[in-house]
């Protein structure tokens, strides 16, 4: 799964592959629960 910038999706805000999840959303939930955006990493599985 890749990261999608698509107008017609989310309205332009990159999510993660064709979910609809926003990246800023689980950035949040991340920082949220004591992590850093630093701790989060893609993977091309």
């Amino acid at each position: 799964m890749g990261m999608v910038w698509d107008s017609d999706h989310s309205d332009g805000a990159p999510t993660a592959g064709e979910t609809g999840i926003r990246v800023k959303d689980v950035v949040s939930v991340c920082e949220h629960n004591g992590y850093s955006p630093d701790h989060l990493t893609l993977s091309s599985d």
